[in-house]
């Protein structure tokens, strides 16, 4: 995959990005306590003496490959493609030029601008200063998902299962995200992946916004807000809903049983 590198023919620049990129494609794969110096010299066509001389040891080759700005801008383009949804609930309805579809797009081009980095910090940190990194990733986006229902869905109320809820769906998505950009080397594939991916994820957020109203929950305790919680909205009729800016996804509505009389009542 790598051409030998040669320091007589290669300038010193190409042959340290040579090392970086086959330390990324490494971690990636093996992660950190499963690579040594040794496997990245060999997958790039060198020596480990020549390796030595650009990187002292594999924490310097380490951060190299992940610099320290990387999660701190990771997290500010992902925070900031949730706020510019405001308080949408179809992103089709989006203006082709709306400041949400430009920084979706500028998020996705730096996943892969930096796509090794971008596993190991996801899915491959362990042994790395990173190692929780994606799970206090996943508990941002909750925070921040939650910021967006509410207003989007003022009926909803923020309760401790929904809060669950949301950690196991961004805790998955982060994963399949992370083993999409892993699993098909090819950009185009990969996006197309990855935009199957989000269009599930977004139709299951949005159902999951919808209908968690509608059932009883055990309210987060708040030392700000008040004790009594808004009747939540009544729900669409099932079928109805259409893709949104939380994702496409049908709602249900509630069961009815004949009353005494015969007649259809909703059961509460």
């Amino acid at each position: 995959m790598y051409s030998s590198l040669l320091m007589v023919q290669v300038p010193k620049d190409h042959v340290r990005e040579a090392f970086v990129e086959a330390a990324g494609a490494a971690f990636a794969e093996l992660g950190y306590p499963g690579t040594s110096m040794a496997v990245v010299a060999r997958r790039a066509g060198s020596s480990i003496g020549n390796l030595y001389k650009y990187f002292p040891s594999k924490d310097a080759l380490f951060q190299a490959v992940v610099p320290p700005e990387l999660v701190a801008e990771l997290e500010r383009l992902t925070r900031a493609r949730m706020r510019a949804l405001g308080a949408a609930t179809d992103v089709r309805e989006l203006d082709a030029s709306a400041r949400y579809h430009t920084l979706a797009g500028e998020l996705l081009d730096y996943c892969f601008e930096r796509r090794a980095a971008v596993v190991i910090v996801l899915s491959r940190a362990e042994g790395t200063p990173y190692a929780s990194f994606a799970e206090s990733f996943v508990q941002k986006l909750v925070r921040w998902a939650l910021d967006y229902a509410d207003a989007a869905y003022p009926h909803l109320a923020a309760a401790v299962d929904l809060r669950w809820v949301l950690q196991k769906v961004y805790s998955g998505f982060i994963s399949s995200l992370a083993d999409a950009l892993r699993r098909y080397p090819d950009e185009p594939q990969a996006r197309a992946a990855i935009a199957l991916l989000t269009a599930h994820h977004q139709g299951g957020l949005k159902h999951l916004f919808q209908t968690a109203g509608d059932s009883p929950h055990e309210r987060e305790p708040s030392h700000t807000e008040t004790p009594s919680v808004p009747d939540p909205a009544p729900s669409p009729r099932a079928g109805s809903a259409r893709p949104s800016a939380a994702g496409a996804g049908a709602t249900g509505s509630r069961a009815r049983q004949p009353d005494r009389g015969g007649r259809t009542r909703r059961r509460r």
